[in-house]
């Protein structure tokens, strides 16, 4: 039923050619030099019905959509691996040994499912859409004890996904509790293991850590780089200069590094000590690019120790795109936002002939040669677009092989 939903979604004419004489991006499309080449965009996007993935090929004068997916649909050399969300939920009544009587016990978690045989994802998925959620037992006089887990994943960069986790509930004590937090891990050595899915669990196990991003960040076993790091994370952890600030009193006021160059954390008054000992990094796409992000936790002194924790976020910057191509972003960006205040991505495809703008829930296609806007295509209604990959040639013919 969704995959002919969205079938019908895509013949439904949300795609038009344009023919618009402004040119309205034309000086942001300054010194590319486009290619007379193929490209096809693999587009993946989340709304509250699941993931869609979306494949559009521009063939030099137009951009046709090519198939829909109703999964996301992640390139894995000549095949593809398929992602879904799913809910779980159980309750169960039990004797509380500490205070008698009973208790009713009540958790919802989510994890993502990573299977590589697209026929079946489609049944689980659109089964797991149609799931009802489990009626917790009848229980008179009950205490209930209830926690959720909830997983988004915010990214897909080829090879690792960044996604965030985050629950809450009550499971006894003064108060409930909560976490929120966001991993990068590695998406495609999951599924042949015998983990094939992506959970809190998977994540806080699997993210990348210091020893794993060499390929990445060439210069992270700089020990200059490193001292530089983890000596700020200490002192925006004694500022309360967090990025997330649940539960706290966060400062959030302006801060430049510069003026705690030379400052020895400790002296400055401050309750919270980050754990530089463990640091995890995470691979964010902002802006057309990619960046690396170093971030730490404080352990808020609550009620009991662990309930909260507070992250600290060091900017590594850009990937070098030498090593990691994905990063390229040969314009610029802020001349998009000036031609259209609604910009949210720019996608520049290797051809350099083709420039796809994020506006709004509006896809755009701009010709660079005639620097104009070719295409519209409209996402479904809320929809947060969560992965872009390219392709030419021969791999282009194959991704609309397996995906018609």
């Amino acid at each position: 039923m969704i995959a002919l939903f969205l079938l019908l979604l895509l013949a439904i004419a949300p795609a038009t050619a344009t023919d618009t004489s402004t040119g309205r991006f034309a000086s942001a499309l300054r010194g590319l030099a486009p290619q007379q080449k193929n490209v096809g965009l693999l587009v993946g996007i989340y709304n509250e019905d699941g993931y869609q993935t979306l494949l559009f090929e521009y063939n030099g004068k137009a951009i046709e959509p090519v198939a829909s997916v109703p999964l996301l649909a992640v390139p894995d050399g000549k095949k593809f691996a398929y992602l879904y969300r799913r809910t779980y939920t159980s309750a169960e009544i039990t004797e509380d040994d500490i205070e008698g009587g009973k208790v009713l016990y009540k958790e919802q978690w989510e994890e993502l499912v990573v299977e590589r045989d697209r026929a079946k994802a489609e049944r689980e998925a659109e089964l797991s859409l149609s799931d009802e959620p489990a009626v917790p037992p009848p229980c008179n006089d009950c205490r209930n004890w209830d926690w959720e887990d909830h997983i988004d994943l915010r990214y897909v960069i080829p090879g690792h996904a960044t996604i965030s986790v985050y629950g809450d509930g009550y499971t006894g004590g003064v108060h409930p509790n909560r976490y929120a937090n966001t991993y990068t891990v590695h998406l495609l050595s999951i599924a042949p293991r015998t983990i094939n899915s992506i959970s809190r669990d998977t994540a806080t196990q699997e993210h990348l850590v210091e020893s794993q991003i060499a390929e990445l960040y060439p210069v992270a076993h700089d020990p200059g780089i490193m001292e530089r790091m983890q000596h700020e994370l200490l002192i925006r952890g004694r500022l309360e200069y967090f990025i997330d600030g649940q539960g706290s009193d966060s400062l959030y006021e302006a801060y430049d590094s510069t003026d705690y160059i030379g400052v020895a954390p400790e002296s400055i008054d401050g309750i919270y000590d980050v754990d530089t000992s463990n640091i995890s990094y995470v691979l964010e796409r902002t802006r057309g690019r990619v960046f690396l992000r170093a971030r730490a936790d404080a352990a808020a002194g609550y009620a009991e120790s662990g309930d909260y924790a507070l992250t600290a976020e060091y900017n590594c910057g850009v990937l070098d795109t030498a090593v990691y191509p994905h990063s390229n972003f040969p314009l610029h960006y802020n001349a998009f936002v000036k031609a259209d205040s609604t910009v949210r991505d720019v996608m520049v495809a290797p051809t350099r002939n083709i420039v796809y703008v994020l506006a709004d829930d509006t896809l755009l296609g701009v010709d660079v040669a005639t620097q104009k806007v070719v295409f519209e295509y409209l996402l479904p209604e809320a929809s947060s677009v969560v992965m872009v990959e390219w392709a030419t040639g021969a791999e282009l013919d194959l991704w609309k092989a397996v995906l018609k």
